[in-house]
């Protein structure tokens, strides 16, 4: 369960919880959405680092890199609670269906009931998703170190120990100013003495990947 109030969220939800028309039911749901993204911020990370469509989607087609985490360090999982939501990684689920949100169950508290929301909304996608193989860990943006003014939401950063980093993977696209410069850090700070640097490279007989060592 989250551990803080979240006073904006939990208002809404108590405004808006006896409404059951669809009228007011999609004005509520909408009310929530939207403070929910104002209140809570989503790390997304996947299981693989050959996937060519993550490398097209999100590397700006092959000329990024890829940051590969030890998920067992204990920044990944945070939790003072074993029942708190946040603050630990959790796999999403894929779903031919939309979850069936209960808008409110009167056996529960304010709170179960936004974890059941929170559960179904952020941790279910779609099936045509499931090439991500995503997990999520979520984060009170109030907690956040610093942030950037931007348009629709603010870019909310959380600092990450260096230790948790396990190896660097450079696109196959990558300009050579950008991948100089991750060789550099990785060099001249001994904080980053132990992760390893990879350069992906196109298979010239398949459709995938290959890793050189740098």
């Amino acid at each position: 369960m989250m551990n803080q109030s979240m006073p904006l969220i939990n208002g809404i939800f108590k405004d808006f919880m006896g409404m059951q028309t669809h009228f007011t039911r999609q004005l509520a749901i909408t009310a929530i959405l939207n403070a929910m993204n104002k209140e809570i911020g989503i790390l997304s990370l996947t299981e693989k680092n050959d996937n060519l469509l993550m490398w097209s989607h999100y590397s700006l087609n092959h000329t990024g890199f890829v940051i590969e985490f030890d998920e067992e360090h204990s920044f990944f999982d945070q939790r003072s609670d074993k029942k708190e939501i946040r603050k630990h990684l959790k796999k999403v689920r894929y779903s031919h269906q939309r979850p069936e949100v209960t808008f409110f169950n009167p056996s529960l508290t304010n709170e179960e009931n936004m974890d059941n929301w929170v559960n179904n909304i952020f941790w279910v996608k779609s099936i045509h998703w499931q090439y991500e193989q995503e997990w999520r860990m979520i984060y009170t943006l109030r907690d956040c170190q610093r942030v950037i003014p931007s348009t629709p939401y603010d870019i909310c950063l959380f600092p990450f120990p260096k230790e948790c980093i396990k190896t660097i993977y450079i696109g196959c696209r990558t300009q050579k100013n950008i991948s100089d410069a991750i060789q550099y850090l990785m060099v001249t700070d001994k904080d980053y003495s132990h992760v390893k640097i990879s350069r992906a490279v196109i298979n010239e007989r398949e459709y995938r990947l290959d890793f050189t060592n740098v």
